[in-house]
């Protein structure tokens, strides 16, 4: 079962109305994993209002300082946008993203959604696997924070209902991936590898490359111990006369 192991995140969320029925549509389509990051909610307890029948959800949410933190474990998190630009890009549908990852049942993956007022930013889309977008009209393209979720819980629970013949992946985590690209860019750094006026650029760049591609946790280990190689190999090209 997908929805068991899918979290939603709700980063800096605003309205408590909004959070409750967020939290009343996960229990529709039954989901039960909700996080606020550094919820700004004015009338924090009218959010019970909104979420008769998921309450559970609301007292079992759990609370962290950063998104960082929120998807530390997971090995997938789709951020929702639909903002374009560059370093957003490509952007997937709810389904289409699904049918990327078939979680483990202690391997977690994130619907990730930003505040009511400015969305995610640039840097918390970075963190994520990738971009969703829901398909909206021209005319009216923005979509209610509790009406995004529901539409991706609702895709979730669909995914359930079908008959999937992909066999799991163990992906790597988060921080396994964070990990193995921190130590593969300081690597490539020492190497030469960046053109300084375009490094962050060509890192961020390769950054969305290795999202894409889904990276299970030995792969992680091995670019991890690529970049090993490559630190020690730059050590060896210092020394020689």
């Amino acid at each position: 079962m997908i929805s068991s192991s899918v979290h939603i995140v709700l980063v800096r969320p605003e309205e408590a109305g909004n959070v409750g029925a967020a939290a009343r549509a996960m229990a529709n389509f039954g989901l039960t994993h909700l996080t606020l990051v550094e919820p700004r909610m004015r009338r924090a307890e009218e959010r019970f209002k909104w979420a008769r029948g998921a309450e559970d959800i609301l007292e079992g949410a759990r609370y962290t300082d950063s998104l960082a933190e929120a998807i530390h474990d997971c090995t997938a998190a789709w951020a929702t946008s639909r903002r374009s630009g560059k370093l957003r890009g490509p952007f997937l549908t709810p389904a289409e993203a699904l049918q990327r990852v078939v979680p483990e049942p202690n391997s977690p993956v994130a619907w990730v959604f930003g505040p009511e007022s400015t969305g995610l930013e640039t840097e918390e889309i970075s963190l994520c696997t990738g971009v969703v977008t829901i398909p909206t009209s021209s005319k009216q393209p923005s979509l209610n924070l509790a009406q995004a979720v529901a539409i991706c819980t609702y895709e979730t629970r669909k995914a359930d209902l079908g008959d999937s013949e992909n066999p799991p992946k163990r992906l790597a985590s988060s921080a396994e991936f964070e990990g193995m690209f921190d130590h593969l860019e300081q690597s490539l750094k020492l190497i030469g590898f960046f053109k300084p006026s375009t490094q962050e650029a060509q890192a961020k760049a390769l950054r969305r490359i290795l999202h894409r591609s889904h990276l299970t946790s030995k792969e992680a280990r091995y670019l991890r111990g690529f970049g090993r190689r490559l630190s020690r190999l730059a050590g060896l090209l210092e020394r020689k006369p």
